[in-house]
């Protein structure tokens, strides 16, 4: 499946096993990569969502995933952090080089009234094109689970200059330092 206009990751195809395998979904491949992340089959926005615990007394960990596939924007996503404050951060990347960064704080939801918080507003605004997103959440301690729902992408895509006007650059380019040269001589 191809990647689509203003995409939302949902994970309403992940079974059981993610995280074992990851989850491809409107076109992009969502992966763990750090932390144990299951599948939120009792909650989400809707269900299913994915959450990382642990369930039962909380031990403050990092959890990451990624996101691929080709080149996109990211716009935001849905997140409850239950029981308690944690901290998350969005780092972007086009190749190698970081293009984009977002960092802070999903506030405390008590789980008998755990809601889902939309970061879109704080992602959108944002231009970077991409083909890698690492999605980072930090539980504090007592957080009984946070739960990622709706990864909102765009995809986009990268200009890449035709071959004539790369000839002209390298042909003007060399002129533009001569003339210079003559003027100032």
């Amino acid at each position: 499946m191809s990647a689509t206009a203003n995409a939302a990751i949902t994970f309403d195809g992940v079974t059981g096993a993610f995280p074992g395998v990851p989850c491809t979904e409107v076109g992009f491949t969502v992966t763990a990569t750090q932390g144990t992340w299951v599948v939120g089959n009792l909650y989400g926005n809707p269900v299913p969502s994915i959450f990382v615990g642990p369930i039962g007394p909380p031990t403050p960990s990092i959890a990451t995933i990624e996101v691929t596939g080709g080149t996109f924007a990211f716009t935001g996503l849905d997140v409850s952090s239950n029981n308690g404050p944690s901290t998350y951060s969005f780092t972007g990347f086009l190749g190698l080089a970081q293009v984009y960064s977002l960092a802070g704080a999903a506030p405390a939801e008590p789980r008998d009234d755990a809601v889902f918080i939309n970061l879109t507003a704080l992602a959108s605004g944002t231009t970077a094109v991409m083909d890698r997103l690492v999605i980072t959440i930090t539980p504090s301690e007592g957080v009984t689970s946070v739960n990622i729902d709706n990864i909102a992408v765009t995809p986009a895509t990268v200009a890449v200059p035709e071959p004539a006007a790369v000839a002209l650059l390298s042909f003007g380019l060399p002129c533009l330092a001569a003339a210079r040269r003559h003027k100032t001589a």
